[in-house]
């Protein structure tokens, strides 16, 4: 018992300060003084007995605030959709080709091509280019079997899926049944149109798929 008594008393010391024990003195109008006491006197608080801290949260709980991952299989950034929110619907969607610009020489549809995928299987490409008038020059739409054809606007292995006069209206549609690279090219004036004037460009569609 006396071991006890000894020990309690070495976990105890004097100290002085402020009556609530501020690091600073209360405004004079407080009325409060100085005093002494004695305590245990230790820096930190003790650890909590075995069995009363605090419940760890349930397996599995994300920490702070954190957002759930999104399912597996889902793109980054915009859902469905990794590349363009236009082709973000059920489709199948419809696309006409060039925007506004329709198919005409001079724009850059590769660049197109590019900026407004992904492309998905059984969508319709949708052409729409005035039919010539008066020696005008026109277009038409060409299928090229493959990457090489395609660089070098080489229309001789090409296939003509539209004629200069299709295209009115509301256009020529092109359904992307197969999950291949499509490449099309305008195939008057020699290839000059798909060289010199850039009515060239290719889509690789892929299958659509929903989580």
């Amino acid at each position: 018992m006396a071991n006890k008594e000894v020990k309690a008393l070495t976990t105890q010391r004097w100290g002085w300060g402020w009556g609530r024990g501020q690091d600073t003195p209360p405004a004079p109008s407080e009325g409060r003084g100085w005093g002494w006491g004695w305590g245990r006197g230790q820096e930190t608080p003790p650890a909590p007995p075995e069995g009363r801290g605090e419940s760890p949260a349930p397996a599995g709980t994300p920490r702070g605030q954190a957002e759930s991952p999104p399912p597996a299989g889902t793109p980054q950034g915009q859902g469905d959709c990794p590349f363009s929110k236009r082709n973000c619907t059920e489709g199948p969607n419809k696309i006409v080709v060039g925007g506004s610009n329709n198919w005409n020489f001079g724009f850059n549809y590769s660049d197109w091509a590019l900026k407004n995928g992904p492309f998905y299987v059984n969508d319709v490409l949708v052409f729409k280019f005035n039919a010539p008038v008066n020696g005008s020059p026109g277009h038409s739409v060409y299928l090229l079997p493959d990457f090489q054809s395609y660089l070098n606007c080489d229309l001789s292995r090409g296939k003509r899926v539209a004629t200069t006069t299709q295209g009115g209206r509301s256009g020529f549609e092109f359904k992307l049944t197969n999950w291949q690279p499509h490449y099309f090219a305008c195939g008057e004036h020699n290839g000059i149109h798909c060289n010199l004037g850039m009515m060239k460009f290719s889509v690789m569609p892929i299958f659509r798929y929903w989580n």
